[in-house]
């Protein structure tokens, strides 16, 4: 991040509410919601949400058919179906759908506010604009005046909320939970809810018949109804036949597979009222990858074509669309060539989504201009995602994981601008309410991408929070996100956003006791000290035990056990005790308030990377466990002079030697030769660039090994050396670890290739190769690593030593 951009963010954090300018507050206290007798069940329910959600804020709101002689009002209504006393010129015809006029007004020493949508849906996001602008829990409830019209610059702002157990809390909500969120979501703008429509886990008569009763729900409030529906249904235990494998995939390559697949979606569409929108996705998951199913886009788009029809019979205007989700070139070149040669009027849109190897830029050039692009981003994960913290410190890699608490309102902001001149817009991809500052964030840019984060996060804290907490609140976001920006043992935000959010918690017991917001803020101010802490402590310890190992001693095998002994009594130590118990304590809180699950064994989260962060909180986050192996295994010979080797590889591991360099590739502090194609802010899903990533971490490893530099889809990595010595003999070392598993080449200057297939192993192997003589005659070096199998290149760690003319050359 650069120099400018850490000061603004820093700046952002450190802004008081009181910098930016009130007008004059209105009374709201008391209010009478006025509504049409002509008005629609969705414009009742926008008028029955207004009062309610009033209430929770301290307001007593009432709602009748006919302006009152006396007291404050809200005149409710849309275009077509106008409250008492407003007349039609009021909003105009120039709005597109979902769009409002909002005046707040004082008239005659009263309150008058008159939201007026385009349509119906408008009229329920012109009640949840006036629902942010109130003003409450330093007194009576306030309105600031105002008088706008807007409407949203894209059709399509939705969120995915899956009922299913992988979620880190939706499978533990009723339709009352439901209800309130997407109220909260409405709040800015949101128009589609898309749901999950069958899990394994759940018995599939009442998976189907909670399906149908979310969908009734959204639609009640106007909202679209989609479905994330891949063809990957588990065949169920009873089940068998030409295609049907008890617990596996369906394969629609077989008569039975394929049968199985139309049924389960003819059933669906036929119970469910209210649909929108399917998605298929073509990958993550795809369905059945069998040799009959390969290239699986040959199988995908007839299938496709017969789900549209059937969708179609009972859902005349809904659409299909499809994802090129995984897709190699192969697969892109046919389904784009199928595009363009047929044409398919069965298709509504095609669907950017992780996963997906080219661009959006890419994606809107090569498709039909008939054919939308939606974006499915996804907003609720750290690493091994779409969109990764940038350059994250392995040690929250380590312990906050995948799917933690998540504050990113700058980028997500900055990634739900830049590609909208090419979409419809965006449902995203979310698996609990983790992201959820990052939901609204994305609902607002999709209406308005002129609009500043920061205004959005004031209205965040505000409306959830009230007046008395939103200040320090809105310090306290910025300075979570800034956490993650800097190197752990760097950062100074970290113990800033702790001392804040302890501040808040005592200065409002009520919500820390039970806002569920509040809490997953505390959670993650408290984690992000406590890894910290731990960190700096571990940091001490190692760098403590290989000083004593490098003085050394005649007795390298005493040396060796007093350094495990030293390891063993470090590893019962905890620091920050009062710190951990606290983050336990909230964990237990936020379960009961919400669902979320922070722990597999305590409150049953679906798996490690599913938000499961407090069983992470032991995690070494330094060298300990690959020190303790590699000691062990030494001192398991008996022979001294194995364990003196032993010694000098973990005190010397890092060392190039003389005329040498050393690049940790997975480190942002320690990569200087590693060069990126693109900056972040062009490419934040890394799509065309290398990105620092994690795999899970291992036993045994070290830390080097757990992080890489990895780059997708074909994009090379890269590394460039100056000042070599152009007499010399070089030599490079490197270690090949990653989740994909890559066979890499290598080449020197784009002309010598250094070597040929080489697979990723597991456990890592450290291997050396010569480079020539010729690549490093004029005194630089480029280095590039190209994928031949694989997602994508990976590399860990790279040494370029020099080499003495009695040295050889590799081994």
């Amino acid at each position: 991040m650069k120099t400018w951009q850490w000061f603004l963010l820093l700046t952002m954090a450190l802004t008081p509410l009181s910098a930016f300018p009130s007008p004059k507050m209105l009374a709201a206290q008391r209010m009478t919601v006025v509504v049409s007798r002509h008005a629609t069940a969705v414009e009742r329910l926008a008028a029955r949400m207004l009062v309610e959600e009033a209430g929770k804020r301290g307001g007593t709101w009432t709602i009748q058919q006919t302006v009152p002689a006396s007291g404050s009002y809200v005149l409710l209504g849309s275009l077509t179906r106008m409250p008492p006393k407003v007349a039609p010129q009021f909003v105009g015809n120039s709005l597109v759908a979902d769009g409002y006029r909002l005046r707040i007004e004082q008239q005659q020493g009263r309150t008058a506010i008159t939201a007026i949508g385009r349509d119906q849906r408008g009229c329920m996001f012109a009640a949840g604009r006036v629902l942010r602008e109130l003003r409450w829990g330093t007194g009576p409830v306030m309105v600031p005046p105002m008088d706008i019209v807007t409407a949203p610059a894209k059709p399509m702002r939705g969120h995915q909320l899956g009922w299913r157990p992988t979620a880190n809390s939706y499978d533990r909500w009723g339709l009352k939970e439901y209800e309130q969120y997407i109220r909260d979501l409405i709040i800015w703008g949101t128009n589609a809810i898309e749901l999950i429509p069958f899990d394994s886990a759940y018995e599939h008569e009442a998976n189907l018949r909670f399906t149908c009763a979310l969908a009734d729900l959204m639609a009640s409030y106007g909202l679209d109804v989609w479905l994330w529906y891949p063809l990957a249904d588990k065949v169920p235990a009873n089940l068998s036949g030409d295609g049907l494998t008890p617990g596996a995939v369906p394969c629609p390559s077989r008569r039975d597979g394929r049968r199985y697949i139309l049924d389960q979606r003819r059933e669906l569409f036929r119970r469910i009222r209210h649909l929108n929108g399917v998605l298929i996705p073509g990958g993550d998951p795809g369905g059945c990858n069998c040799d009959l199913c390969k290239p699986w886009v040959r199988t995908m788009l007839p299938l496709a074509e017969e789900i549209a029809a059937i969708l179609h019979r009972y859902h005349p205007r809904a659409g299909l669309w499809l994802s090129n989700q995984g897709f190699l070139e192969d697969n892109n070149r046919y389904f784009y060539q199928y595009l363009r040669t047929q044409r398919p009027r069965w298709l509504a849109g095609i669907v950017h989504g992780p996963w997906a190897e080219e661009t959006i830029a890419s994606m809107r050039a090569r498709a039909p201009r008939q054919y939308p692009v939606r974006q499915y981003p996804d907003i609720c994960h750290c690493v091994r995602c779409q969109y990764p913290v940038r350059d994250w410190d392995q040690a929250f890699a380590a312990t906050l994981g995948r799917e933690p608490v998540i504050y990113r309102p700058s980028d997500h902001a900055h990634i739900a601008r830049l590609y909208q001149p090419l979409t419809v817009g965006a449902i995203t991809y979310s698996d609990g309410v983790t992201d959820d500052l990052n939901k609204v964030i994305w609902s607002a840019m999709l209406w308005d991408p002129r609009r500043s984060d920061r205004e959005v996060v004031r209205e965040y804290v505000r409306y959830f929070f009230g007046e008395r907490a939103a200040e320090e609140a809105y310090r306290g976001i910025y300075l979570l996100e800034a956490n993650w920006l800097a190197p752990v043992l760097q950062s100074k935000t970290i113990r800033q956003a702790f001392d804040l959010w302890r501040k808040l918690e005592s200065a409002h017991p009520r919500l820390s006791r039970s806002n569920w917001r509040f809490q997953m803020a505390l959670l993650r101010a408290y984690y992000d000290r406590y890894v910290q802490v731990k960190l700096e402590a571990e940091t001490a310890d190692e760098a403590a035990l290989l000083r004593d190992l490098e003085a050394g001693s005649s007795d390298p095998i005493a040396l060796a056990r007093k350094a495990l002994e030293r390891l063993d009594a470090a590893q019962r130590s905890t620091p920050a005790p009062e710190i951990r118990n606290r983050l336990l304590e909230l964990g237990q809180q936020l379960f009961e308030s919400i669902g979320l699950q922070l722990s597999v064994p305590r409150w049953g989260a679906s798996g490690s990377e599913r938000g499961a962060v407090l069983d992470f909180l032991d995690v070494p986050l330094c060298n300990q466990d690959w020190i303790r192996a590699t000691l062990q295994r030494a001192l398991d010979t008996g022979r001294p002079s194995a364990v003196a080797d032993a010694i000098r590889t973990v005190v010397h591991w890092e060392d190039p030697g003389a005329g040498g360099f050393y690049d940790d590739l997975g480190n942002p502090t320690k990569q200087p030769h590693l060069l990126r194609l693109k900056t972040w802010r062009q490419d934040p899903g890394y799509v065309e660039s290398t990105r620092t990533d994690f795999a899970i971490p291992q036993p045994a490893y070290r830390q080097s090994w757990v992080h890489y530099a990895e780059s997708l889809y074909g994009a090379p990595i890269l590394l460039k050396y100056t000042g070599l010595d152009p007499t010399a003999q070089y030599v490079i070392r490197a270690t090949y670890s990653g989740r994909y598993r890559p066979t890499l080449e290598l080449w020197a200057d784009d002309k010598y290739r250094v070597h040929g297939p080489e697979p990723t192993t597991v456990p890592p192997t450290i291997k050396e190769w010569p480079i020539p003589r010729q690549a490093t005659a004029d005194g630089t070096l480029v280095l590039r690593w190209n994928r031949l199998t694989g997602r994508g290149a990976q590399v860990s760690e790279v040494w370029l030593m020099k080499r003495t003319a009695t040295e050889t050359g590799a081994r």
